[in-house]
């Protein structure tokens, strides 16, 4: 299981938020795995310091790559450079072990970060998850 302390009590779901007063900037994880599929919605502003514990749990999950990672990029309002680079982090080593990576749902912030990074061609797109 990837996680640990209180993210572990819900398995599957990784939380990390931060506040200063002025609002609050908010990352959420969940990696669902199934067969040789892991499916990771991410959810928030993916950048430091919000990103860290997401990061962590999902660089843990590149140790024991699945066959198939699916992002699902829906929910993301905005992606730094530290979340990109734990995206192309997940790439590298799914794809070094011989597996795929698809993205899915992706949000207008997500495709404007991956089209000005020129990696939106890295990323193959998938439909939704559950579609037939």
């Amino acid at each position: 299981m990837l996680g640990a302390g209180i993210e572990a009590a819900v398995p599957g779901l990784y939380v990390v938020g931060t506040g200063n007063g002025d609002g609050m900037n908010f990352s959420r994880c969940t990696v669902v795995e199934a067969a040789d599929t892991a499916i990771i919605t991410l959810v928030g502003d993916l950048d430091a310091p919000e990103i860290d514990s997401v990061d962590a749990d999902v660089r843990r999950l590149c140790d024991r790559p699945p066959g198939r990672v699916v992002l699902d990029l829906g929910a993301v309002s905005f992606i730094g450079s530290r979340g990109l680079s734990m995206m192309l982090s997940v790439r590298e080593a799914v794809l070094a072990a011989g597996g795929e990576v698809v993205v899915t749902e992706i949000s207008r912030p997500a495709q404007r970060l991956l089209e000005i990074t020129g990696t939106d061609q890295l990323f193959e797109p998938a439909p939704p998850v559950g579609a037939g």
